[in-house]
This record gives structure tokens, C-alpha cells and sequence, in this order.
């Protein structure tokens, strides 16, 4: 779950990277500063965070269900209904993260 925690994390981070921009752009219309393209490295940069998340999100659950099966081979153990909670907890975090990075493609300011 420390997969997941850090692909939120990123995705979060992403996002606000890319809505930074906003600010940029309202405080160099407000003042003389020299901002010369405010949105020239968050428009890339939070969209491919949120993707790598989402990414780091789909990975995790594959790799936690990988272990999960192969410690239920080896101990003989019940794997329960948490194996699939936490899968699907790990898929749900990739397809909101695949969301939020379409968001930000597709809406520009």
C-alpha cells in the first residue's frame, strides 16, 4: 500500500504543479514582473506526474496481487476478501488518476 500512498502523492503533486500556473499567470497581469510563459513547464510536467502515479497505481496492484497468490501457494493460507479490497483500491486510485490527468489535458486556461 506504500505503492499507492506514493502514486496519490504524485498525482496530487501533479496537480497542483499544473494549476500553479493559474497564480503565475494572475500575478504577472497584476504586476510589471517578468514572467516570460507561466505555463510552460506546469502544462507538462503535472499531467505526466499524474500519469506516472496512475501508473505507479495500476503497478502496485499488479504486484500486490502477485504476492498475495504466490504467499497463499507457499503458506497454504487463506487470502480472504482483503486481497481483492486492496487490488481494487489500487485499481480505483490508476482510473481516478487516468481521469485527472485527462482533465488537465483537455482543460486549457
Amino acid at each position: 500500500m506504500a505503492w499507492v500512498r506514493t502514486a496519490a502523492a504524485l498525482m496530487a503533486l501533479g496537480f497542483v504543479i499544473d494549476r500553479f500556473s493559474l497564480l503565475l499567470r494572475r500575478l504577472n497581469g497584476a504586476t510589471d514582473t517578468l514572467v516570460t510563459n507561466p505555463q510552460a513547464f506546469s502544462s507538462g510536467g503535472g499531467p505526466a506526474l499524474v500519469v506516472l502515479g496512475a501508473l505507479m497505481a495500476g503497478v502496485a496492484a499488479i504486484r500486490y496481487f502477485r504476492f498475495a497468490l504466490y504467499y497463499h501457494r507457499k503458506g497454504q493460507t487463506d487470502p480472504g476478501h482483503g486481497l481483492f479490497v486492496a487490488v481494487l483500491f489500487s485499481v480505483f486510485v490508476a482510473i481516478i488518476g487516468a481521469v485527472i490527468a485527462v482533465f488537465l489535458l483537455a482543460v486549457t486556461d
